[in-house]
């Protein structure tokens, strides 16, 4: 699975703000900064890499290749492994690539958090609504 830098895109960006995920906040509130977030990234890659995508949230139920998943990442600045640093929301789409969308951190930063708002999860859920339909409209022409 190939994972793209979601600030390469700045329509991705556009997009995701849309639905209520903002990447540039999530780095504000949780400290982590533009090299915190390229070691996650990394991270993340390496996890994909290895067939270890996290737990499964959202799938869909048209494209078995799209799907909302939740990752855990460590937290070197504090000391924290995977159980108690990062959480990762990873969106895997359209041909084979994939995208993080929202990270937050479960005890340290502005706004911690233990686990997805019902809000988050309802967006996240149209968001992969709205990747069907782009797929739909892709695979028509």
């Amino acid at each position: 699975m190939n994972l793209t830098d979601t600030f390469d895109s700045p329509d991705l960006l556009r997009e995701l703000k849309d639905y209520g995920f903002d990447l540039e906040k999530d780095l504000k509130r949780t400290g982590l900064g533009q090299s915190g977030y390229n070691q996650i990234l990394q991270d993340v890659a390496d996890d994909l890499e290895n067939d270890r995508s996290g737990s499964r949230l959202i799938q869909s139920e048209k494209y078995s290749d799209l799907a909302v998943y939740k990752m855990r990442c460590k937290d070197p600045k504090r000391n924290s492994g995977k159980r108690g640093g990062y959480r990762i929301i990873l969106v895997a789409a359209l041909c084979e690539t994939s995208f993080i969308c929202h990270i937050y951190h479960k005890h340290a930063g502005k706004k911690p958090k233990t686990d997805l708002t019902s809000n988050e999860k309802n967006q996240l859920r149209k968001l992969v609504s709205n990747l069907e339909k782009v797929r739909e409209a892709s695979e028509k022409e």
